[in-house]
């Protein structure tokens, strides 16, 4: 059964749309090019704005074609990019998610509140698995992971290069995951 996932999905202090063709020149600008911000990512820091248009295009497309895919994360008030979170649906009771924000929101409780807001849709699709992992050194995505009602799984031993961290070495990740059950 084909799972209807929203145009935007709305919180307190943000707003969770899909990307569209022209958001890449501020998600350039304000976190795909940051070195603090991209250290612990699975992609490498975008050098150039063509990197992150082909991005955007690559999220458009994918949203055409499948179920789920990127949500950017902007400021309710202002509208202003923040950040981008995920769900891709594995299958219609499986998903994956994660999180990134730029630094100047970094502390605010955003990265919370964009993620809770993917655990309630999981909620109202019925969703019986919805996945995340981070560096196994990263903390404050763990804590989050945990806030948001995930609980841990595991490390994951040489499980994913870190490009921006160790290129061309696979190190270990920590698994999440939110279940109803477990709520």
């Amino acid at each position: 059964m084909k799972q209807v996932i929203p145009e935007t999905l709305e919180t307190e202090r943000l707003i969770l749309r899909r990307p569209r063709i022209g958001d890449g020149r501020d998600i350039f600008e304000v976190y795909a090019n940051d070195k603090a911000v991209a250290k612990y990512m699975s992609w490498p820091r975008h050098e150039s704005l063509e990197t992150t248009e082909q991005v955007v295009e690559s999220w458009v497309e994918q949203w055409r074609g499948s179920e789920g895919g990127a949500f950017l994360i902007t400021d309710r008030l202002s509208g202003s990019i923040i950040g981008s979170t995920g769900f891709d649906l594995m299958n219609s009771l499986v998903a994956s998610s994660g999180f990134v924000l730029a630094k100047e929101q970094w502390g605010k409780g955003y990265a919370t509140e964009a993620l809770g807001a993917v655990v309630k849709l999981s909620k109202t699709l019925n969703i019986q698995r919805l996945f995340a992992y981070c560096h196994h050194e990263h903390r404050n995505s763990a804590n989050v992971l945990e806030k948001c009602e995930f609980k841990f799984e595991g490390r994951l031993r040489n499980y994913m290069e870190f490009p921006n961290l160790s290129p061309g070495e696979v190190t270990d990740v920590l698994m999440y995951a939110w279940t109803p059950s477990a709520t």
